[in-house]
């Protein structure tokens, strides 16, 4: 396990990255933000006693300021330059976290950006103020596997013997767990990809009972996107929205946290299909 903090910093667009912590061309001073972000109650007060009920809960955009420094004082005027153009207020960009070994990134905007350092002769420091208009850090990497491959157990020329064989099996199975690790239940990204004749293809959560069933036929190469994340859920077939064609017992499911039992079908043409589910854990901090 790593016992320090590092910081990354990349941007759309720019092939320069800003690099923070042990070894790396920035020094870390002093960071704040990272553990939490702030949050506000709402309240209902009672008519009939000396109480409240709490009738909704929400978690303000997070705020990450920082100071750090360049390690060698000497490279200063090399990199300011390509520090100023880096922390554009146009641009967003986003952080990762390698926090004692525990890694973590989360998309920012720019809040504020100057250079501290008294002299031109001292090392190059900046502090850094961020917003996060989504406060949760995210998994490195999204999770993103085709749960319904196909993996092949013979090669060719093969003597079958009496009995026979198996000639491939189903990596996942019917089910598979997929562990929501994070603090809060997240949406998925779901693509469904044709290889021949698809008819109605369904995703279904064992774990919530709830499902999506789209009625629409697939065929070789059609591609199918399900969104169940909150502010973007839609359908899509072939880049078009057919939302309409849900069925109407259809719900826009969250993966809950834990394990969630995750297995898709379709009325026919079930074996046609690959499936990648997407998603990313999402955490109150690190």
């Amino acid at each position: 396990m790593n016992n320090y903090i590092s910081l990354s910093f990349e941007r759309s667009g720019s092939d320069f990255t800003v690099q923070i912590g042990k070894t790396k061309p920035f020094r870390l001073i002093s960071v704040f933000g990272l553990e939490s972000s702030d949050y506000s109650l709402a309240l209902s007060p009672d008519a009939q006693s000396d109480s409240s009920a709490v009738s909704g809960r929400t978690i303000s955009p997070r705020v990450i300021s920082m100071d750090f420094e360049l390690a060698d004082a000497s490279l200063s005027r090399a990199y300011r330059d390509s520090i100023l153009r880096f922390f554009s207020p146009k641009t967003e960009g986003v952080l990762r976290v390698d926090y004692f070994g525990v890694k973590r990134k989360i998309t920012y905007e720019v809040k504020s950006f100057k250079f501290t350092h008294t002299t031109l002769f001292d090392p190059l420091r900046i502090s850094l103020s961020l917003i996060c208009p989504d406060p949760y850090f995210k998994d490195n990497e999204a999770f993103s596997e085709n749960i319904a491959k196909i993996v092949p157990l013979t090669a060719f020329p093969t003597a079958l013997t009496q009995n026979g064989c198996a000639a491939s099996y189903r990596k996942f199975g019917d089910v598979v767990i997929l562990n929501n690790s994070g603090d809060i239940p997240v949406g998925l990204d779901i693509l469904f990809r044709a290889s021949e004749e698809v008819v109605n293809p369904q995703i279904e959560n064992l774990t919530s009972q709830t499902f999506i069933l789209v009625n629409t036929t697939l065929l070789q190469g059609d591609e199918l996107r399900i969104v169940t994340v909150p502010g973007k859920k839609r359908v899509l077939k072939n880049g078009q929205n057919i939302s309409n064609l849900l069925d109407r017992s259809s719900s826009f499911f969250p993966l809950e946290l834990g394990k969630n039992r995750i297995r898709f079908s379709a009325r026919s043409g079930a074996e046609n299909l690959a499936v990648f589910p997407m998603w990313e854990a999402a955490y109150f901090g690190i």
